[in-house]
């Protein structure tokens, strides 16, 4: 028997995993699998609506979705999307079904770009969700700890706040969240990430590294990828063809701790050439939007998106070059 999916409570301080209702359009119901976890006052508290600010907020919702996100391991249905070894899980539909749920309750003027469900049409002057619920899915599914969720919220290209949580390291990186970078490392280490299939990829990635004089770093998850990055693990990314709820968390991440340090750019294709858009620091434009707008309802590729040391400027022409003589930067 379905039942209807309930919000935490203080007398129920359980967070299930629901799924959409498809008889009753508008209303949620608990997933197939049975995944639930037992949630503290906090994040009732945040899920009421109650914090001091959005980014501390969204660290307690975090915390409670990475502890659902270990719950479904082993139990959450998989199945395949339109191309092979795409997947998508209960634990992806869930969980954003959760943040569209809050922000539904929290912010019904705000606008949602998720993965997993519909991508609103956004115009100047709206708060816009970059929301991807479980990036690394294949990774979930497989057993690997390489897994994120990321949340970026972005009015008119800004930063509002950011988080990303990496449930099976039971931690949160936000911008109130103090950060340790590391240091003595040798060697300059470029990250990116892409399927094992993509040869296209694989060869422009050696030929990055080659002229870079740079060693390689591939996880196939984004969030800790750049999270990698943050910590000082690594020192520079890129990844083509992005689609934004992929990149947007997670660099905010670094522009809010160490932007004086990283140019965050991203590089596409119009009509009239490519136009280069230094993220976080300016503003969208009307040309911006529409750029996105129409992207999201194609395929959701928005361009190239570089996170690159100040002191190695050269790089960000040598990627470029590189991706377009193989591949276009955003089609």
């Amino acid at each position: 028997m379905i039942s209807p999916w309930t919000s935490p409570t203080v007398d129920h301080p359980v967070l299930a995993l629901p799924a959409l209702d498809r008889v009753n359009a508008a209303g949620l119901i608990n997933s197939p699998v049975d995944v639930q976890v037992a949630v503290d006052s906090a994040f009732i508290a945040v899920w009421n609506g109650q914090y001091l600010n959005l980014d501390q907020g969204l660290v307690v919702l975090a915390e409670g979705f990475g502890r659902l996100s270990v719950a479904a391991r082993g139990r959450a249905n998989v199945y395949e999307k339109q191309t092979a070894n795409d997947y998508v899980t209960d634990l992806d539909l869930g969980l954003e079904l959760l943040i569209r749920e809050w922000i539904r309750l929290n912010r019904p003027n705000d606008r949602v770009i998720g993965e997993e469900g519909s991508k609103d049409v956004i115009q100047l002057g709206d708060t816009v969700w970059f929301v991807d619920p479980v990036d690394g899915t294949s990774n979930f599914v497989d057993g690997s700890d390489d897994v994120s969720l990321h949340v970026g919220v972005l009015q008119d290209g800004i930063p509002v706040a950011s988080v990303v949580g990496l449930p099976f390291q039971n931690r949160v990186a936000g911008f109130s969240v103090t950060v340790s970078r590391e240091s003595g490392r040798r060697g300059f280490i470029i990250g990116t990430e892409f399927r094992n299939s993509e040869t296209v990829e694989s060869i422009t990635f050696s030929r990055i590294l080659e002229r870079a004089n740079a060693l390689p770093h591939r996880v196939k998850s984004i969030g800790v990828n750049i999270v990698d990055l943050l910590e000082g693990r690594i020192d520079a990314f890129y990844k083509p063809k992005a689609k934004l709820w992929d990149v947007l968390g997670p660099a905010a991440l670094v522009f809010n701790h160490f932007g004086d340090a990283f140019d965050i750019t991203m590089v596409y294709e119009q009509n009239d050439g490519i136009r280069r858009l230094d993220l976080f620091r300016t503003r969208f434009d009307v040309a911006v939007i529409d750029h996105l707008n129409r992207r999201h309802a194609l395929n959701c590729r928005a361009g190239l998106v570089m996170i690159i040391p100040k002191n190695r400027p050269e790089l960000s022409e040598l990627i470029t070059e590189e991706v377009s003589r193989c591949m276009s930067l955003s089609l």
